[in-house]
């Protein structure tokens, strides 16, 4: 039974972690409101950019010899997959609303038991895929593909999704050995590196409320990072798990008081069955951390 202290302790890191998807969602918006004047590529490397240099402090401070590894291949695995996610998110926001755009990078828990099969072998139980079928059939609601309405845009989205599964999976896998710092560092660094040779292919001079823009992506994810890291410090990260999908209520939020925007019937079914199914879905994933 849980003691006073420890309910308390897992409480304020609930309200911690849903402090930091809040931001995950401002960091979106701050996206998709620099889209339309800048590529996807340089919004990209403000956010690494923005966020390496936030995180430098911390690394000089526990000293050089933490980013000493042996795990490269998986730290380039999760980097690669962690920075295409959200340039399949960027590119998607340009086109389809905030909501949808957050909704189907959050279904990464859906993707996760077919990224565990394919990547590591594990079989999917047969409980399991009733969550993903949920979750699935809600994707469809969402990209509407009967009504002629399916586009890239929301492809992009799709698999953004998928990209973040497989970076989850590596985070949980390099959790065992590597410190968040080093994780992160490693992270941000790579993002800055790969994105700084397309910076100058698209590089366009933004204006002073674009550079702004660019500069709250950046600062939003790391606050994001650093809360929900923090979090973890009160209770698991599995049982925390769920509390992601509170981006997805953020954006909605947001989406409305920006631009106007509300999902219609078979979008709401859409997103409450993705949600669900992905709950399913985390069930297995602590499965997944347990016995990997």
């Amino acid at each position: 039974m849980t003691t006073g202290p420890n309910k308390e302790k897992l409480i304020l890191g609930a309200l911690i972690c849903t402090a930091g998807y809040f931001f995950i969602a401002v960091m979106g918006a701050f996206s998709k409101l620099v889209s339309l004047n800048v590529s996807a590529l340089m919004i990209l490397f403000f956010q690494n950019l923005v966020c390496l240099l936030l995180t430098l402090p911390h690394v000089i401070k526990q000293g050089w010899p933490l980013l000493k590894t042996t795990r490269k291949g998986l730290h380039l695995t999760r980097d690669f997959c962690g920075v295409m996610s959200f340039f399949c998110l960027f590119l998607s926001l340009k086109s389809i609303s905030l909501v949808d755009g957050v909704l189907l990078q959050n279904t990464a828990p859906l993707w996760i038991p077919l990224v565990a099969f394919v990547w590591l072998k594990i079989k999917v139980r047969g409980h399991i895929w009733w969550g993903m079928l949920l979750g699935f059939l809600g994707i469809i609601l969402i990209l509407k593909p009967g009504f002629g309405v399916l586009n890239i845009a929301s492809l992009l989205g799709v698999a953004s999704g998928i990209f973040l599964a497989v970076a989850l999976i590596s985070i949980r896998r390099l959790a065992s050995t590597e410190p968040t710092t080093r994780i992160l560092f490693y992270y941000f660094l790579f993002g800055t590196i790969v994105t700084l040779p397309f910076l100058f292919i698209h590089f366009v001079t933004p204006s002073l409320k674009d550079f702004l823009y660019m500069l709250g992506v950046g600062i939003s994810m790391y606050i994001a990072q650093m809360l929900i890291t923090y979090s973890f410090k009160h209770g698991k990260a599995s049982t925390y798990a769920p509390i992601a999908y509170s981006a997805v209520v953020y954006s909605g939020i947001l989406g409305w008081l920006i631009w106007n925007t509300i999902p219609d019937f078979l979008s709401l079914i859409g997103l409450l069955l993705v949600i669900i199914g992905g709950l399913i879905s985390l069930y297995y994933e602590r499965k997944l951390a347990k016995t990997h």
